[in-house]
């Protein structure tokens, strides 16, 4: 029996696109939000359910605000339910404004 395999799709971005056009831009809406909710305490941890409320209260909807938590680059997981900021230190690789290698 011979196993049929899709075919390979080719990617519609031009290769010779330079990656930093492609990049999204940074701030995003979703990261400045998510960016206030931690106030003049940015040091500080924040829970889920305190990022979800900042993203439901600016008008995402529930599936979206769960994935932009998760996925953002400004943040860093602590533990289960809590995050925290991610460090910036000028001078070292970044990627979408935060170094996510040396935090």
């Amino acid at each position: 029996m011979k196993i049929k395999r899709a075919p390979i799709q080719r990617s519609p971005v031009d290769p010779d696109t330079p990656l930093k056009r492609l990049e999204p831009e940074f701030p995003t809406d979703a990261d400045l939000i998510l960016l206030l909710s931690f106030r003049a305490n940015l040091a500080a941890e924040q829970t889920y359910k305190q990022l979800r409320a900042a993203l439901l209260g600016a008008g995402f909807r529930a599936p979206l605000d769960r994935y932009l938590i998760r996925s953002s680059g400004i943040l860093r997981r602590v533990s289960r339910n809590r995050y925290r900021l991610r460090v910036y230190r000028p001078g070292l690789p970044t990627q979408h404004g935060c170094n996510r290698e040396y935090t």
